[in-house]
């Protein structure tokens, strides 16, 4: 189903139904409303979003060590060594898709 109002935030344009214009971190300008028209159907997108992402991907060829070495200087030691570690443990993982939400994108 379509919203029937929606509107536009100000600072990254991204878009929202008028019920779900409660949420703080949005400039909602209530001046600009979207016609119905101008905004495709929940349905649609789910499945144009589908249609363009890969349902499984496999983490490979990480590498750690060359990782280690490319740590940003504006990035705490401890929060990169944490990052390092998570990138480890993805390794030769699969992540499969599993749901979309249109309130998470």
């Amino acid at each position: 189903e379509i919203a029937g109002k929606v509107l536009t935030c100000a600072d990254c344009t991204s878009t929202v139904c008028a019920a779900c214009s409660g949420r703080p971190e949005h400039s909602l300008d209530q001046s600009k409303v979207l016609e119905i028209r101008d905004r495709i159907s929940p349905r649609q997108f789910e499945q144009d979003l589908k249609d363009a992402l890969p349902m499984c991907v496999r983490l490979s060829g990480l590498v750690q060590s060359q990782a280690a070495k490319s740590r940003p200087a504006d990035v705490d030691p401890e929060i990169w060594d944490g990052w390092l570690a998570a990138l480890g443990a993805a390794e030769g993982l699969n992540f499969y898709f599993n749901a979309l939400h249109r309130s998470d994108v």
